[in-house]
C-alpha cells in the first residue's frame, strides 16, 4: 500500500496535526482522547505507506504509543520521523522519490512519453505552488478550476497562474445557450468525477473521467511558442509532472479527452482602471469622461456632472438612450426610490418605492381573496436537513443559500439556512394539516423577504441579495386542479403588470432546463425592456407535480378511502416589478408613473411672487385639494414656498406625480390659474380663474 496518492494524503494529515499542536498535546497540557485516536491512526497509516512524520507530531505519537496500556491494546508501531518536510528536486524521470505506483507516471511510461515527475512541498493553492516550487524560464504551473453548471455540465479549466478566469466571459466563449451559472463544484463531485481531492486536480486528472462527462478547457497561452514545459499535479499536490506541450496533447489524445482551447486575459498588476463598487451608485459621468480623455477616446457628450454657477444637479444627468444603466441608477436615486447600503446587493426601499409595493400588496390581497387564497406567515429559517431533503431543489439553490453558523461567540451545532424560498419550510406543515380530501384544496400566500446570496452585478429592484415578494403555495387533490391554479396565478401576474403597472407582458412556458428546481413545469410572464433590447422575467407560476408531496409525505385519503399524494403549486411576484416599470416607462426627465400605482396621483404647487403670496393662494389651493380628495384622488398640497416653476417641475418630474397643478399669477392677462401636467394618463385638467 505504498501508493503515492495514499502516502501524500497521510503526509498532508501529518502536516495538519503539526500545525494544530500548541504544545506537546493537541488540546491543553494533558493527554486527551483526541491525542490517542490521532496518534494510533497516524502511526498506523504512516507505517503502512512509509510516510515520514514531522518532528513535533512524532513526539506526540511516541508519547502516546509509549504508554504501556496503549502498547497492550494495539501493539508496538514503529514511527519514521524527519527533521523537516522534504522538497525533493529531480532530473529526468522520477529521480528523488518513488512514483513507480503513481497512475499518471505508469500511464506516461506506458506511452513512452518523456516526463519529469518530482516531489515538492505540499501546496494546496496555486499561489502556494508558485511560491514553493519556482520554475526555470520556459516552464509554467497551471491554475485549475473545477466548475459545475446545472444546465450545461461540468468543466475543468486549466490556465496559466496569472490568467484571469471570468465565468461570464467563459460561458460566452464556450457558446453556452440560455442562462449560464458556472459555480465552483464541491470536493465530493471532484472526487466522483476525477478521483482527486481539492488542491490535487490538474489536466492529468482527466485520466480518471471514465464517464467522459467533464469538458476540459485549456488556456491557449499554455501552448505558446515560449512555453517549453507545462507542470501539472500527478493526482497529488506534493508532486508535479513536467511535460512538453506536445506531449500533453499526446497524453490527452491517448486517454480519449478532446480539449477546448480558449484565450484567457492576463491580470495586469499595473492596471489603473476604476471599478465602481456594486454597493454604491455608478461613477459620475465626468469621471468616465476623464478616463476616456486619458485613453485617447473622444468625449461624446458635454460633462453634465460639472454644473455651471447657479445650476443645480436635481435633474437627470444621463439620457436613457445614451447609457441605459447609468440613466436607471440616476432615476432610482433622484426619485428617492432607493438608497444604497454598505452590504453589497442590499438596498434601502425609501417610502416612495415602498408605498408602490404597499399598493401592489393591497391589489393582490383583494384578487387572491377571490381565488380563495389566505395569507399566512412561516419562519425565516430552515434547517439543513429540511433544505436538503429534495435533491434537485437544493441543488438549484445551493450556491445562493446564506447560512447562519454562529450565535454570539458560539458555533451552532448545525448551520441554519435563511430561506431562499419557502417550499421546504411550509411543506412539513402541509403534511401535518392535510389528512383527508376534505382538507383540500389548501391555498396559502405569504408576504415576506428572502435571501439569495451569490451572484454578480447586483441591480436595485432587479437583482439583489435580499428582496420582498409574495409566494403562493397550494395543494390539490388532482393534477387538473393544480394546473388550473397555476394558470389562475399566471393570469393574476399578467393583470398586475398590464392593468396596474401598464407594462405589456408575454405569458409562456420555461424550458426544461429553466424550470423551477424540483418542479414539474414552470410558466412565466416576460416583459421587454427596450432600453437594453432584452426580455426580463416578470413573475413565475410553477406546477410542482407530486415531487414535494412524496418528499414531505403530503398524503390524503380520497373519497374512496385510498391514500393519495397531493398535487402542488407555487408562484411568486417580487419587487423586481417596480424596476421593470421604471425601465419601461421612465424617460429623460425621470420617472413616469401609472396613476393606479402612483403614491401621489396629483400635487398642487403654488408658485409665489410679490403679486401673489402663499397666504393669498392657500385658500384657493385648499379648496381644490378638498374637491379632489372627495373625488377619490390621492393628492398633496405642496406647502414648500417655491418661487420658480422650472425648479418645482424638476422635483416633481423626478418623483413622477402623474398630474401637477401649478398655481401662479399672470399679470398681463389678469390673474389666472394655469395647469401643467406630467402626462402618462391624464387624470386632471384644470382651467380656473382667480
Amino acid at each position: 500500500m505504498k501508493d503515492t496518492v495514499y502516502k501524500s494524503q497521510v503526509l498532508a494529515f501529518a502536516e495538519s496535526v503539526e500545525k494544530a499542536l500548541s504544545s506537546t498535546f493537541l488540546v491543553g497540557d494533558n493527554v486527551s482522547a483526541a491525542d490517542i485516536v490521532v496518534s494510533i491512526l497516524l502511526a498506523t497509516a504512516a507505517s503502512n505507506t512509509g510516510a515520514k512524520i514531522p518532528e513535533a507530531t512524532t513526539k506526540l505519537v511516541e508519547t502516546i504509543l509509549g504508554n504501556s496500556a496503549i502498547v497492550e491494546a494495539v501493539g508496538k508501531i514503529v514511527v519514521i520521523s524527519i527533521d523537516e518536510p522534504a522538497v525533493l528536486a529531480s532530473t529526468e524521470g522520477t529521480t528523488g522519490a518513488d512514483f513507480s505506483m503513481n497512475e499518471i507516471v505508469k500511464k506516461l511510461d506506458e506511452m513512452s512519453i518523456s516526463h519529469n515527475t518530482f516531489a515538492h512541498k505540499l501546496s494546496l493553492k496555486v499561489e502556494e505552488l508558485v511560491a514553493n516550487v519556482p520554475l526555470p524560464a520556459g516552464e509554467t504551473h497551471t491554475k485549475n478550476l473545477f466548475f459545475k453548471d446545472k444546465k450545461h455540465g461540468i468543466f475543468l479549466v486549466c490556465v496559466k497562474p496569472e490568467s484571469d478566469v471570468n465565468t461570464k466571459a467563459l460561458g460566452k466563449a464556450l457558446k453556452l445557450e440560455g442562462k449560464v451559472n458556472l459555480r465552483l463544484a464541491n470536493e465530493d463531485l471532484l472526487m466522483e468525477k476525477l478521483g482527486v481531492k481539492t488542491g490535487c486536480v490538474g489536466l492529468l486528472s482527466m485520466i480518471n473521467n471514465v464517464d467522459k462527462d467533464v469538458t476540459l478547457v485549456l488556456d491557449e497561452s499554455l501552448f505558446a511558442d515560449d512555453v517549453m514545459k507545462i507542470n501539472s499535479h500527478p493526482l497529488t499536490n506534493n508532486a508535479s509532472t513536467a511535460l512538453a506541450p506536445a506531449d500533453v496533447k499526446k497524453f490527452l489524445d491517448n486517454v480519449g479527452v478532446e480539449a477546448v482551447f480558449l484565450p484567457f486575459a492576463t491580470k495586469d498588476a499595473n492596471a489603473t482602471e476604476v471599478k465602481v463598487p456594486d454597493n454604491h451608485p455608478p461613477q459620475s459621468k465626468s469621471l468616465k469622461g476623464q478616463q476616456q480623455q486619458k485613453t485617447g477616446g473622444q468625449q461624446k457628450n458635454k460633462d453634465k456632472k460639472s454644473s455651471k454657477k447657479g445650476e443645480t444637479l436635481l435633474a437627470l444627468q444621463w439620457k436613457k438612450h445614451e447609457n441605459f444603466a447609468m440613466w436607471y441608477s440616476d432615476v432610482i436615486v433622484l426619485s428617492e426610490m432607493i438608497s444604497y447600503y454598505d452590504i453589497s446587493g442590499c438596498y434601502i426601499l425609501r417610502p416612495w418605492s415602498y408605498k408602490i409595493w404597499d399598493l401592489i400588496q393591497h391589489w393582490f390581497n383583494g384578487e387572491m381573496e377571490k381565488l380563495g387564497v389566505e395569507n399566512a406567515y412561516f419562519p425565516l429559517f430552515v434547517s439543513q436537513d429540511r433544505l436538503e431533503k429534495e435533491k434537485d431543489h437544493v441543488e438549484g439553490f445551493a450556491p445562493e443559500v446564506a447560512w447562519v453558523t454562529r450565535s454570539g461567540n458560539d458555533e451552532l451545532a448545525k448551520p441554519i439556512a435563511i430561506r431562499p424560498t419557502s417550499e421546504t419550510i411550509m411543506y412539513p406543515a402541509f403534511s401535518d394539516w392535510i389528512k383527508s380530501h376534505r382538507d383540500l384544496p389548501l391555498k396559502l400566500n405569504q408576504w415576506s423577504n428572502v435571501v439569495r446570496w451569490e451572484f454578480k452585478d447586483p441591480t436595485p429592484f432587479l437583482r439583489s441579495r435580499e428582496f420582498l415578494w409574495q409566494e403562493g403555495h397550494t395543494a390539490h387533490a388532482t393534477y387538473e386542479e393544480a394546473d388550473a391554479m397555476v394558470m389562475e396565478a399566471l393570469d393574476l401576474y399578467r393583470r398586475a403588470y398590464e392593468d396596474i403597472l401598464a407594462v405589456p407582458v408575454v405569458p409562456g412556458y420555461k424550458t426544461e432546463k429553466e424550470k423551477f428546481a424540483g418542479g414539474h413545469q414552470t410558466t412565466t410572464v416576460e416583459a421587454y425592456i427596450a432600453g437594453s433590447g432584452r426580455a426580463i422575467q416578470g413573475a413565475t407560476s410553477h406546477n410542482l407535480g407530486q415531487n414535494f408531496g412524496k418528499m414531505f409525505n403530503i398524503n390524503f385519503q380520497d373519497e374512496n378511502g385510498k391514500s393519495q399524494i397531493a398535487w402542488q403549486t407555487s408562484w411568486g411576484f417580487t419587487t423586481r416589478a417596480i424596476g421593470v416599470m421604471i425601465m419601461v416607462h421612465g424617460d429623460d426627465k425621470g420617472l413616469v408613473m401609472p396613476p393606479r400605482i402612483a403614491p401621489q396621483q396629483a400635487v398642487i404647487v403654488p408658485i409665489v411672487s410679490k403679486k401673489m403670496t402663499y397666504e393669498e393662494a392657500k385658500p384657493y389651493c385648499e379648496s381644490i385639494l378638498k374637491d379632489l380628495q372627495d373625488a377619490g384622488v390621492s393628492i398633496l398640497l405642496n406647502k414648500f414656498v417655491l418661487v420658480s416653476e422650472p425648479l418645482s417641475n424638476t422635483v416633481l418630474y423626478n418623483r413622477s406625480v402623474p398630474s401637477t397643478m401649478i398655481v401662479t399669477c399672470i399679470i398681463q392677462d389678469g390673474s389666472t390659474i394655469t395647469g401643467s401636467k406630467r402626462v402618462f394618463l391624464s387624470v386632471l385638467r384644470l382651467d380656473h380663474v382667480i
